[in-house]
């Protein structure tokens, strides 16, 4: 995750695919280890769990939810998606999504995490169309 603060932009989004990848993201920015993550509740019952960050100057949020992360796609800024194995081959699919970066989770301890714990960082950067992402096989 040390990749994503040096490559991040103040204004950024960061979306992750499940709500627990923010405490492993905060673990970078040593200022904000104690916190409280405040949630939001939007139609049809929809709830989003945010945190805004200011770190060396770049006020950035990161924010989990199942449906409305999307939303942040139509403001075309600079969005940040954190995600697991299985929705990283789907983003990598989509050229629009960059392949960024990757955390190996396979040290993680597989009788509490029996699941893959690797995370994947794409960028979606519509004001860049030309930039290319890492080439790397996701297995």
């Amino acid at each position: 995750m040390a990749l994503l603060n040096e490559y991040i932009k103040d204004g950024n989004k960061i979306i992750v695919a499940n709500s627990s990848d923010i405490v492993g993201i905060l673990k970078v920015y040593p200022k904000h280890r104690h916190y409280f993550l405040p949630t939001r509740s939007f139609s049809h019952g929809e709830i989003e769990t945010r945190i805004s960050l200011n770190s060396q100057n770049r006020e950035f949020t990161i924010s989990h939810s199942k449906t409305y992360w999307d939303q942040y796609l139509l403001e075309e800024n600079r969005v940040w998606l954190v995600v697991g194995k299985i929705d990283a081959r789907t983003f990598k699919r989509n050229s629009q999504f960059l392949l960024e970066g990757y955390f190996d989770g396979s040290f993680v301890n597989r009788t509490r995490f029996p699941d893959d714990a690797s995370l994947y960082l794409f960028l979606w950067n519509p004001k860049s169309p030309e930039e290319k992402g890492i080439k790397m096989a996701i297995e």
